[in-house]
């Protein structure tokens, strides 16, 4: 028993030690002063498309956290205002967010927040210009059993909401009309864990740290749902994004840790890289699937890399733990067809 305890341990060493080394970026590829920018996306309520982003310091807990935005065209960083939090956002720090335009044409931003370590909150704030206006907190209370590990977030334009668990195999559903659950419902996934979540044409897509994406069709108004295996990529998955403009609407962006230990041990280790890839993934044909990479076929030089985006072909990566997002400009990445069962 103690040699096979021994053994797994030096497989496990062997590979966090055994791992592809990450290239460093230049300073001209990093857009700076981000601590923790783990969620980006795209803002398109302005006259250009900018980029959202979630800012959390992982690594110095005491500061708060903010939701910056990234102008690529006057290459400028600003912190959107947050105007109205309620008593119950005691302390903001962000982790998922998503941007929806609502029925009734506001612009709202839903956020994942963890007041402390062991706790989630979903905030709901009206985007206006550069200000964050509160307007609800679904959640209510600090501790809610359905959101203890809340990772990623995504809704609808009537407000239904849904929230990734990671430390189990659920997804959290709010739903503003089901009042007879109390609103708050739980879907099974029956992934290892769930971290990322995104929705198209009425199925939930979700990505696990086994590297797989269920397809989900849920029910409005009750837990039973149609649960498939969508497909099977490599390491800890992360976050979803639409990708835009270089391809069909139907394609996403999910990010992934390839070595989840490493991931893991990145955290307590700045020193230690943790090499992150970016696929491009439809949601129409499973075998439709390409790698992002650097034009010579190099992997991203980036660490503990969790959200993409793309504007006008320029990609953004963002990462968990460390202080900055990746910005690679056109002709510095291109995509790497890949066949994947």
């Amino acid at each position: 028993m103690n040699y096979i305890s021994s053994l797994s341990l030096l497989m496990l060493c062997c590979g966090i030690i055994s791992c592809t080394p990450v290239p460093k970026p230049s300073s001209e590829q990093k857009i700076c002063g981000i601590p923790g920018p783990e969620d980006v996306i795209i803002d398109n309520t302005g006259s250009h498309k900018t980029l959202l982003i979630s800012s959390t310091d992982r690594r110095h807990k005491t500061a708060l956290g903010k939701i910056l935005r990234y102008d690529p065209k006057a290459k400028t960083l600003s912190t959107l205002n947050r105007v109205g939090d309620s008593a119950y956002v005691k302390t903001f720090n962000p982790h998922g967010i998503d941007l929806v335009k609502g029925n009734d044409g506001i612009d709202r931003l839903y956020v994942v927040s963890h007041p402390t370590k062991k706790t989630s909150q979903i905030l709901v704030y009206r985007l206006v210009g550069n200000s964050l206006i509160f307007e609800s907190c679904p959640s209510k209370h600090d501790y809610n059993c359905l959101i203890q590990s809340a990772n990623d977030i995504t809704a609808t334009p009537s407000g239904v909401i849904y929230v990734s668990n990671l430390r189990n195999r659920t997804i959290a559903r709010y739903n503003p009309k089901d009042k007879k659950s109390g609103r708050w419902t739980r879907l099974k996934t029956k992934l290892l864990a769930t971290n990322g979540v995104f929705l198209h044409k009425g199925n939930l897509y979700c990505s696990g740290i086994a590297g797989k994406v269920v397809k989900l069709t849920p029910s409005p108004l009750s837990e039973n749902l149609n649960r498939s295996r969508y497909l099977q990529l490599c390491g800890a998955l992360d976050n979803f994004n639409p990708a835009p403009s270089y391809t069909t609407t139907s394609k996403v962006l999910v990010t992934t840790h390839t070595n989840p230990a490493r991931f893991a041990l990145h955290a307590w280790f700045p020193s230690l890289s943790s090499p992150a890839r970016v696929f491009a993934v439809s949601l129409d044909n499973p075998h439709d699937i390409s790698e992002i990479r650097m034009t010579n076929g190099a992997r991203l030089p980036i660490s503990g890399g969790s959200s993409a985006a793309i504007i006008d072909e320029e990609l953004f990566v963002g990462q968990a733990i460390g202080n900055f997002v990746l910005h690679l400009k056109r002709g510095e990445w291109r995509n790497f067809p890949l066949y994947v069962k």
